[in-house]
């Protein structure tokens, strides 16, 4: 009986240190995951200043951009859908119209709501590189109402894709008015909050 014991003892022991070895993993592969964001946004803060973008007048006061907490809530997996490589012309903020290629339909679920946005690419061959731009419910309030845009690496994924939301950034025409930038379609506007990526630059 009491070896019975013993043994329940160190079994219950065991499995308690399992559960907080993998607790800690976890919380360092999230920590570490958060230093590469925050990393990726210092070094974006200082090119919009390098590269020009931030308009003289707003580089007086600069202090780098405005974003959200990074929450891993927000990095979403999202099941592929194929659609036919279908070229369509989008608008911009001038009178450029650039060609994209629609690739595929992403499904993906923000707390309950379903919700999908189409992901295109400047090619209909050899796709490395996916361009999902997309309005959500916090426009003009925490965001910018325009729209932001989404870049995702491509390895020709058929059943799965990660949308990391916390690396959703503004075009640069809402930085910069000489900037001619692809206005969001219709089909990409969602009906819930994206509270992750950047804020809005100007109040």
């Amino acid at each position: 009986m009491l070896k019975r014991i013993l043994f329940q003892v160190s079994f219950i022991f065991i499995i308690s240190a399992l559960i907080g070895a993998c607790q800690s993993k976890s919380a360092q592969a999230y920590e570490a995951y958060k230093r590469g964001i925050e990393n990726s946004r210092r070094e974006g803060n200082i090119n919009m200043l390098t590269q020009g973008i931030i308009e003289p007048q707003d580089t007086i006061n600069y202090k780098g951009l405005n974003y959200f907490d990074v929450d891993s809530n927000f990095r979403i997996k999202a099941r592929i859908k194929e659609l036919p490589p279908l070229p369509v012309e989008f608008k911009t903020n001038t009178e450029r119209s650039p060609l994209y290629f629609v690739v595929c339909l992403l499904e993906f679920k923000v707390g309950d709501s379903l919700c999908t946005l189409i992901a295109y690419a400047d090619t209909d061959k050899d796709v490395k590189q996916l361009f999902i731009p997309f309005k959500d419910a916090s426009g003009n309030v925490e965001t910018y109402g325009g729209g932001r845009y989404l870049d995702i690496e491509y390895k020709g994924e058929k059943d799965f894709l990660t949308l990391d939301f916390n690396k959703a950034y503004n075009p640069y025409c809402h930085y910069n008015h000489s900037y001619s930038c692809p206005l969001v379609p219709e089909q990409n506007r969602l009906k819930v909050s994206i509270k992750a990526g950047e804020k809005k630059f100007h109040e």
